[in-house]
């Protein structure tokens, strides 16, 4: 990243830019899909639908920068395993209990539903001089970087973790209760905040005097490991109780494993998961510095 701050800078401090500004509308539909612990994911069947609204800022043929608010929602099936995990439906409550247990699902399926909304500040740079509604700057390949904030919420539908003991014998099987964090959160009822990191590239082409097409592909990187449900997932993993110290015993004496640490992992950044978009969007100009509002015209 930092190789290629210098390499732009160097070549805008080379380049004579014409400031004349502008400013447009755009909309943007397309694809969303993370990248997190959950293994072999079916990206096919996890493809989820994004959309957004931005308004840009052109400041000359080259700079550009815009505010965007992007909403998806997240629907990812994979594997994830050497967990104790269940799937919501497979739950019931014993006779006089209002407590729901769970038979464990041993095929180790994993899935995740989650909406998200993001607000963005992003900075584009163009490769060629590019104006919408110039004829001469019609097209050009851009980057993009910029910094944001995302809120994401669980809906309690996904995966569930459950704890390891106790043990719950009924009818020659065994069930076991979900696991709750310290505030009564079940894992896939957990909902998340987060800065982000935006980086991008695409194209834009106008297709008329006052509208043009962005092409996008864009990665984020999250400051949260909640995304997938699975907030630091070393600790979920399978513990030979004879030979690991119980996380929640001070003294660190080997004894019955009683729950889940709420923090396993020595490294929050490097866990950390990200989310990545395919998008088209349409764009209107709203404002041309040369003339009235082009809109109106």
């Amino acid at each position: 990243m930092k190789k290629l701050l210098i390499i732009m800078a160097i070549f805008l401090a080379g380049m004579k830019v014409q400031a004349q500004k502008t400013a447009d509308l755009g909309l943007t539909t397309g694809l969303a899909f993370y990248w997190g612990d959950v293994q072999q994911v079916d990206y096919m069947k996890s493809l989820s639908p994004a959309f957004g609204v931005f308004a840009r800022w052109n400041m000359n043929k080259r700079m550009a920068v815009k505010a965007q608010l992007m909403i998806a929602s997240l629907n990812v099936k994979g594997i994830y395993n050497d967990v104790y995990l269940s799937q919501p439906g497979m739950g019931f409550t014993f006779p006089n209990s209002l407590v729901y247990h769970y038979p464990r699902d041993l095929s180790q399926y994993y899935s995740f539903h989650r909406s998200i909304q993001m607000l963005e500040g992003i900075f584009e740079f163009n490769f060629k001089d590019y104006e919408l509604g110039n004829k001469n700057a019609s097209f050009t390949p851009y980057i993009s970087a910029g910094i944001g904030a995302m809120y994401t919420r669980a809906n309690g539908s996904g995966t569930l973790i459950l704890n390891q003991q106790p043990r719950i014998p009924q009818n020659g099987n065994l069930y076991y209760n979900a696991y709750v964090d310290e505030n009564g959160h079940t894992t896939n009822g957990l909902d998340a905040f987060s800065p982000v990191i935006p980086v991008g590239m695409g194209i834009k082409w106008n297709i008329s005097d006052i509208f043009a097409i962005n092409v996008e592909a864009m990665v984020r990187k999250t400051f949260t490991d909640n995304i997938d449900n699975l907030d630091d997932p070393i600790r979920f993993h399978y513990f030979d109780t004879s030979q690991v110290p119980d996380p929640t015993d001070p003294t660190g004496n080997r004894q019955m494993y009683a729950g889940y640490a709420d923090k396993f992992s020595s490294s929050t950044v490097h866990n950390n998961d990200w989310l990545s978009t395919f998008t088209v969007s349409f764009i209107i100009l709203l404002w041309d510095g040369k003339k009235n509002c082009p809109v109106y015209d």
